[in-house]
């Protein structure tokens, strides 16, 4: 293979100047007054893009193009991200929804500190992993994050049962977990968005976007065994909780285990 020319893109990030695919991600949301870019500028993002156009300007890395793929799931994210920032902007904030509920559910604060950290460090993991094989992962029936999901929800029902798990820290988990699937819908109308008519000719669009989908699905079906909600109906946790707090003046964890079996 040889030598790839560095882009001009590299060299701007090196000076903290907006690259190409900043200037995109901001524009494009700019355009919707929308806010979810405000930190595409922030010295994470320029850090982060700058790392992501020196490691693809590299002779020894593989330029792998989406359109050469053969299955979505060696997409890698920052050759995404230097191809088709917008789409691959929502994907991000997808993957950092899914990635912080995943803490939430997964990571038991009453746990042995051995088991604790044991789980951190499986979570991390999943991090680690290349975009699509984690959704994968996460939705599909033998999925590794699937089961911890199942396991991890099975432990708290059973805390909450017992009343090992009562008052104040079990209100402060379920919130983190109400407002950690409301992130998680919301950016997945991101996706939807990000992924609109100007994406038409992606390839493997309709297959990113279902797979997003089943994340999300699945999640609120494995949640709906503690949390109040209606299974995988795409209702936003957020909205019947507010309304029902209006109704009763409490939200709806506290009606449902504020009073012991």
């Amino acid at each position: 293979m040889g030598a790839k020319s560095i882009p001009v893109e590299a060299i701007d990030a090196s000076n903290s100047n907006p690259t190409r695919q900043q200037r995109a991600v901001y524009s494009w949301h700019e355009a919707r007054n929308s806010d979810a870019a405000d930190d595409i500028f922030s010295t994470e993002w320029f850090k982060r893009t700058k790392s992501f156009l020196e490691k693809h300007s590299n002779p020894d890395s593989p330029d792998v193009k989406l359109e050469d793929l053969k299955k979505v799931e060696d997409l890698e994210f920052s050759a995404f991200f230097i191809q088709h920032p917008i789409p691959a902007f929502a994907l991000w904030q997808f993957l950092q929804a899914c990635y912080s509920l995943d803490r939430v559910v997964c990571i038991n604060p009453l746990s042995y500190e051995n088991s604790r950290r044991a789980d951190e460090t499986k979570v991390q993991g999943w991090e680690k992993l290349l975009p699509f094989q984690y959704l994968n992962a996460s939705s599909s029936k033998d999925g590794r994050i699937r089961k911890k999901w199942i396991e991890s929800m099975g432990q708290l029902k059973k805390e909450i049962e017992s009343n090992a798990l009562e008052g104040e820290r079990l209100v402060s988990r379920l919130y983190d977990m109400y407002t950690g699937i409301d992130r998680l819908q919301s950016s997945l109308s991101g996706l939807r968005l990000g992924f609109g008519e100007s994406q038409k000719d992606l390839k493997f669009k309709r297959e990113m976007l279902e797979k997003a989908a089943n994340v999300v699905e699945e999640r609120l079906k494995i949640t709906s065994t503690v949390l109040k909600l209606e299974g995988s109906q795409p209702a936003t946790p957020r909205a019947d909780w507010d309304a029902e707090e209006k109704h009763t003046g409490e939200p709806p964890w506290k009606l449902k285990y504020s009073h012991s079996n």
